[in-house]
């Protein structure tokens, strides 16, 4: 499907993977290539027949939530190019240099000069993306329709700040400070001295080695403006500061390109290795052919691939504030492992590939419509799906690929997100609650670990100035399971990679308490609220009498009439949801600490864990006083009664409709240590045993006994979940820890509806942190 989300873990002998969809073990099959998730020892089988693309190893950076067993077929023997046209489309925005039209992968490569980094190779690719791509790699949508402008820029003439000026052309910098001197930075107190001529050069700060090259490479080049974070946003300045980094996403998107420096870990080393930058006159006679082992020319699709493997691996790519840098970036310049190469939107080039062939003929592809409002603009901005309509999919695959980065001081992870919410939140009614988004916001709070995760706790500030709250999915570093967020995209077909007969999910989540949110506990309370459609989804059949703009549509078949919208009728939705205008005012994203509601409660027992086919936690029972199986919780640590069992039970592989219930598992154990630096206040392992466990009813919901749906239910397999004529109803509960009057999230599940109703007796207040 569309949004399954399959992670395969790598057996130690290496001869059979796992899916995260169903937990059925895979053997890798002949002329499959094994890409390993290195911090996770995980692997993803792709098809390639390629014997030395085989050892490349892509970095944990990319996480592939979304791939299955279309990602695990057997290559066709006529098909010996590299090819990552099997991969769902979402997915290809994400990864660097692949599958780009424009790519002319076929080009030959030449001997890399080992001594010079030939500066006109940077020019020729600008000249040629713009007149091969124009407005399709230069000029988003998103930099159009808010055009916000730097506060201040570097003048690399002069060497030394000024204030941008209207639609500057300039280039950002994207990189990894690292170790480099702290106080190498603007301020209140040195702006002044900075702007004056070679203030950058005067000794008020220290200037690393890499932005110095990278104004140099700007004067080279004849470009007059480079952007860099530390320097042109005023550190101090606390309301300047915050509102650049809430544009950062949209200052990458409006530069001319981006350059990245991955080639070292901080800003202390040089751009470009151990090769210096020169104009080269003409091509070097020693520039030879590069050939394969078997002496085949090696093109530039397989290059290319190698390149992208080589920068999954950087530390640049593992970093937080990064991602959203590359996301938004049109066009980049990327300085790695003692080369450069070119990627845009369309293309993506080497700085050894022979790009004589190069036309200079416009693409085929179409240039874009868009009217003088500039909000229809069908330009796509790197990773970032430009819909007018909220794609809560494409948002989870954003949050799962991005949560798992590393930062060094983990109270910044919001800020390092932030334009990628802003830029969504001009599609999302109501916008976003701390990363949640507002319009299903009850639904959105089901997120779950599919890897155990570790508690983001502030370095430098106190934990009452930092925005970490337990139910905030980005108060916890690791892999989240996008999985657990469909009930949220119900409103969204979703397409088997083996069929493109539209399915989709019978999973609702239902509202049954009114949340209020706040800044601090004694600031004052705004409601949240939710359109009804995702307050109560009906999933009735959409009838005649629909809201403006929307249309019915049989084109799905019988079973499947569906409604379109007129801001893109190309996509089909299951009922009617709210489109917000684009030419009403951009909703801020809001930081909030605490949740609040009235809602029940009950204490249940934790019984024995076992074995579920969605992630790659363990879940544990709950059950009632008389020992009456009530509902489980997916668990974010071992329990320690469990850590020295084994079992050699299998995952069952979901092949039919109806559910078996002798596919359900025993108990079991992981070899995976256990993260010590989870919240210790949370967790202690050491109590499991029989404890009793405060729940909060926070939704209710239910699912129908579809095979589609049975990824998402740890509990689907277990004999008393309470199956009723094909439908399962339960109410979503948190696991919670009150520590002075605040409660705290320690796990999320389920208790069956029946068993809550006799259970959940008492309403108390809760304030959750």
């Amino acid at each position: 499907m569309d949004v399954v989300a399959a992670e395969c873990r790598m057996q130690e002998d290496k001869q059979a993977v796992t899916t995260e969809a169903t937990g059925t073990s895979i053997a890798p099959q002949e002329g499959w290539i094994g890409i390993p998730r290195l911090h996770h020892q995980t692997e993803l089988w792709i098809p390639d027949t390629a014997e030395e693309l085989a050892r490349q190893t892509v970095s944990s950076a990319v996480h592939f939530p979304e791939t299955r067993r279309r990602h695990c077929r057997t290559a066709s023997p006529r098909n010996t190019d590299v090819s990552w046209k099997d991969m769902p489309t979402h997915l290809v925005p994400f990864l660097p240099y692949i599958e780009k039209r424009d790519s002319e992968a076929d080009t030959s490569v030449l001997a890399q000069d080992a001594t010079i980094l030939d500066v006109g190779i940077i020019q020729t690719w600008i000249d040629r993306c713009e007149k091969l791509h124009g407005i399709r790699c230069h000029g988003s949508r998103i930099s159009q329709m808010h055009s916000p402008f730097p506060s201040y820029l570097v003048d690399v003439e002069r060497g030394c700040l000024v204030a941008a000026p209207e639609r500057p052309r300039y280039v950002a910098l994207s990189y990894v400070w690292g170790r480099a001197e702290a106080s190498a930075c603007a301020t209140k107190s040195n702006l002044k001295e900075l702007q004056e001529h070679n203030g950058l050069y005067n000794g008020i700060i220290s200037l690393p080695s890499l932005i110095r090259d990278a104004i140099n490479l700007m004067r080279d080049l004849g470009l007059p403006y480079l952007w860099v974070d530390r320097i042109t946003i005023i550190q101090d300045d606390d309301a300047t500061k915050h509102h650049q980094l809430s544009v950062m996403g949209e200052i990458y998107a409006g530069s001319l390109f981006t350059l990245v420096a991955a080639q070292n870990e901080e800003a202390s080393l040089s751009l470009y290795g151990h090769r210096r930058m020169a104009l080269v006159h003409g091509d070097s006679p020693s520039k030879q052919e590069k050939r394969r082992a078997d002496g085949q020319p090696l093109d530039g699709a397989k290059y290319m691939l190698d390149q992208a493997v080589s920068l999954m691996q950087t530390k640049w790519y593992s970093r937080g504030w990064t991602f959203q840098e590359y996301i938004f970036s049109t066009r980049r310049v990327i300085f790695q492992n003692d080369t450069v190469n070119w990627e845009c939107l369309c293309a993506s080039w080497h700085e050894c590939q022979d790009i004589s062939r190069l036309t200079l003929a416009p693409s085929h592809t179409p240039t874009p419509n868009f009217d003088t409002s500039a909000t229809k603009m069908d330009v796509p901005v790197a990773g970032l799906h430009n819909s007018l309509w909220p794609d809560m999919m494409r948002f989870t695959r954003l949050m799962t690929l991005f949560n798992e980065r590393d930062l060094t001081f983990p109270e910044d992870v919001l800020d390092a997100f932030i334009s990628c919410l802003a830029h969504l939140s001009s599609v999302f009614p109501g916008g976003f609650i701390s990363g949640l988004p507002t319009m299903c916001f009850d639904a959105a709070l089901l997120w779950q670990p599919w890897a155990f995760l570790k508690r983001r706790k502030p370095r430098r500030l106190s934990a009452g100035e930092t925005i970490l709250p337990s139910w905030f999915w980005a108060g916890w570093e690791g892999i989240i399971n996008s999985e657990s967020w469909r009930s949220a995209a119900n409103y969204q077909f979703e397409y088997s990679p083996i069929s493109d007969i539209p399915q989709y999910t019978s999973w609702r989540t239902i509202s049954t308490v009114q949340w209020t949110y706040s800044k601090t506990l004694t600031s004052e309370r705004s409601l949240i609220t939710m359109p009804l459609q995702f307050r109560r989804p009906a999933f009735t059949k959409p009838g005649d009498s629909l809201p403006p703009g929307w249309t019915l549509s049989t084109s799905l078949g019988e079973d499947g009439n569906a409604v379109r919208h007129s801001c893109d009728p190309s996509v089909p939705f299951r009922f009617p949801i709210p489109i917000l205008d684009q030419t009403s005012r951009r909703q801020p994203v809001v930081n909030a600490r605490f949740l609040h509601c009235i809602t029940k409660h009950a204490f249940l027992t934790l019984g024995k864990e076992f074995l579920n086919t969605t992630s790659g936690c363990p879940s544990i029972q709950l059950l009632t006083d008389s020992g009456r199986w009530a509902g489980c919780l997916r668990l974010n640590f071992i329990p320690s009664h469990a850590r020295d069992e084994t079992s050699t039970s299998s995952a069952p592989a979901l092949k039919h409709r109806s559910r078996d219930t002798s596919k359900a598992l025993p108990s079991f154990s992981f070899t995976t240590p256990l993260h010590t630096e989870v919240a210790d206040a949370l967790y202690d392992p050491a109590r499991m045993g029989d404890e009793l466990c405060e729940l909060i009813e926070i939704s209710a919901g239910s699912v129908e006994d579809w095979e589609i749906d049975a990824r998402n239910f740890d509990e689907w397999y277990q004999e008393d979940c309470g199956w009723k004529q094909g439908l399962y109803e339960f109410v979503n509960v948190l696991w919670v820890r009150r520590v002075e009057g605040v409660a705290y999230r320690k796990a999320l599940g389920r208790v069956r509806k029946d068993v809550w109703e006799s259970e959940a007796k008492e309403k108390v207040e809760i304030t959750l942190g």
